[in-house]
């Protein structure tokens, strides 16, 4: 592009134009970079020189709000509104400012004008997850519940590492279960009922379990955490009902050849971990392709619980519990036994014969009689601690087809 100047004083005046302008871009640049220089060597003072120098950036502003409203309080007085609303004058679009006048005036003690704020920071930028966190813990101290849920629902459905805080910070501040769990939005249920599992809210886990099967979600990888939790609270016939819905009728044992995988929750076998024992489904069985192996390190005297079922069964009924059983060099006199408790009652507890030694598979079976009142039994893998002068126990057992039956019928 060429310049063509009529005459040389149209030259001249062009040349002033650009020197002039390029002299204000230099004083400019000089007033920005000496601004900044002084915000950053000093604090409160550098701030209010450089909005001085620069009166136009709303940043110097709200930071000198900021910094009274968090550092000096008593001494910033109505420095912290008039700066925070002068930045709000000059950039009205900035949801930060809004949210921090809003923590200055709930502190203060306006509370209708804190909301109003905080409600117009949530709207200029709906979809900042970090913005509404901290406006929903905010809304959280102004017992604002409706803006607890808009927000933290918001963080809820977009992160997922901030859910379980979320979660907590919604019974914190709503506690109410039914509005809690109507809330959540669908991508975070799953997410939500372990958080409910993991802190004993049954009743509520089990609403949004019902959801979740509403939707068409197949529950079946985690429908068992709830029917635990209900064993655990002695809600035996919810937890029969829960179990026949998600995993289908059943009568008897649950798994007991082992040729499913153990899941070691609700009715299925469950499986407790201890020092010098390692328990797992392995190929090898009396019927079909699986059993239960189950191995002693000898380094430790064990008192062994740590195989259990949850069995339904009839008051006072006669039963069978029958299984195959194999042993290689099971040490101590102290062996393994079946033993049957009633869950609600000390009136049973019966046990079988002692397996010690090495053994071809074999049977090991136990009659019992359930007592009145007793309608679901726990049948435990035991093992005493033994008294004998080498006590610790090493070994195998196997274990393959457990059953149970009514006698005589």
């Amino acid at each position: 592009m060429n310049l063509t100047f009529r005459t040389p004083i149209s030259k001249v005046a062009a040349l002033l134009t650009l020197v002039i302008v390029l002299i204000a871009l230099i004083i400019r640049s000089y007033d920005n970079w000496t601004a900044y220089k002084l915000a950053t060597i000093s604090v409160p003072d550098g701030l209010l020189k450089a909005s001085r120098i620069e009166p136009g950036n709303p940043d110097y502003y709200f930071l000198i709000g900021y910094y009274y409203m968090k550092y000096d309080p008593r001494s910033g007085g109505n420095k912290i509104e008039s700066n925070y609303k002068k930045a709000i004058s000059l950039l009205p679009f900035n949801a930060q400012y809004w949210l921090s006048l809003s923590q200055y005036l709930h502190d203060k003690g306006e509370s209708q004008k804190a909301l109003f704020a905080l409600e117009h920071s949530t709207q200029l930028s709906p979809g900042s997850v970090s913005l509404r966190w901290s406006a929903g813990m905010l809304a959280n101290f102004m017992n604002a519940t409706e803006q607890v849920l808009s927000n933290l629902n918001n963080v809820i459905k977009n992160d997922p590492s901030r859910r379980d805080k979320a979660f907590s910070l919604l019974w914190s501040s709503v506690g109410n279960g039914n509005t809690i769990s109507k809330s959540i939005p669908e991508n975070a249920l799953r997410d939500y009922y372990k958080y409910l599992i993991k802190t004993r809210r049954s009743a509520d886990a089990g609403r949004v379990l019902e959801r979740l099967k509403s939707t068409g979600d197949d529950v079946s990888d985690i429908g068992y955490q709830y029917v635990n939790q209900l064993l655990t609270e002695k809600k035996f016939d919810l937890a029969i009902s829960e179990w026949k819905e998600i995993y289908g009728q059943w009568d008897g044992v649950w798994n007991g050849d082992f040729e499913n995988k153990i899941v070691r929750r609700g009715f299925d076998w469950q499986i407790y971990g201890t020092d010098g024992v390692r328990i797992r489904r392995v190929k090898n069985s009396k019927n079909g392709k699986y059993s239960l192996k189950v191995e002693f390190d000898g380094e430790h005297n064990v008192d062994f619980r740590n195989l259990v079922q949850f069995i339904p069964v009839e008051e006072g009924t006669d039963y069978t519990i029958s299984s195959y059983v194999m042993s290689n060099n099971l040490t101590t006199r102290s062996g393994l036994f079946w033993q049957v408790i009633c869950t609600d009652s000390k009136d049973l507890k019966a046990k079988s014969e002692m397996i010690t030694g090495t053994n071809d598979w074999r049977s090991l079976n136990l009659d019992f009689t359930t007592p009145e009142s007793c309608n679901m039994i726990q049948l435990i893998l035991r093992r005493h601690v033994s008294d004998d002068i080498g006590q610790k126990i090493s070994g195998t057992l196997w274990i393959d087809s457990v059953a149970i039956k009514k006698r005589n019928q």
